[in-house]
C-alpha cells in the first residue's frame, strides 16, 4: 500500500471514529434534556451506555492513531474491528430503545447485534495488548 493510500485511509477511520464521538455527545445531551422527561430509567441508563460506549471507542481510535510503532495492518484491523463493534453495539441499543418506547416489536435478530457488537470491541482490544506484548518481547 502506498503511504499516499495508508494516510487516505488512517483519515477515512479517524474521521468515521470522529463522527462516532460526535453522535455520541449529540445522544447524550438529547437524552439527558429532551428524553429524560419521556423515557423510563431503564431507556434513559441503555442510551447512555450505548453512547458512552461510542465515545470511548471512538475516543480509543482516534489515539489508536498515535502508536507509532503499531503496524499499519495492525492500525487498521484493530482500528476497523473496534468501529464496527461500537457501531453494532450502539446503534442495535438505540434502535432496541426506539422499538420499545414505540411498542413495536423486535424480531430475536436485532437485541443479538448488541452482544455481537460488544464481542467486537473486546476483540479489537485484545488485539491491541497481542500487538503490544508481541512488541515488547520483541524489543
Amino acid at each position: 500500500m502506498t503511504n499516499k493510500s495508508s494516510k487516505k485511509n488512517r483519515s477515512l477511520i479517524i474521521a468515521y471514529a470522529a463522527i462516532l464521538c460526535l453522535i455520541s455527545v449529540v445522544v447524550g445531551a438529547f437524552a439527558a434534556h429532551a428524553l429524560s422527561a419521556i423515557l423510563s430509567q431503564e431507556k434513559l441508563e441503555s442510551i447512555k451506555t450505548a453512547s458512552r460506549y461510542s465515545l470511548i471507542h471512538g475516543t480509543f481510535i482516534i489515539a489508536l492513531g498515535s502508536i507509532h510503532w503499531l503496524s499499519e495492518s495492525s492500525y487498521k484491523k484493530i482500528a476497523w474491528i473496534c468501529l464496527i463493534g461500537t457501531t453494532l453495539f450502539s446503534f442495535s441499543i438505540y434502535t432496541l430503545v426506539y422499538l420499545k418506547y414505540h411498542s413495536i416489536e423486535t424480531s430475536i435478530f436485532i437485541p443479538l447485534i448488541t452482544p455481537f457488537g460488544g464481542s467486537l470491541i473486546i476483540i479489537s482490544w485484545g488485539l491491541l495488548a497481542y500487538q503490544s506484548i508481541k512488541k515488547y518481547v520483541k524489543d
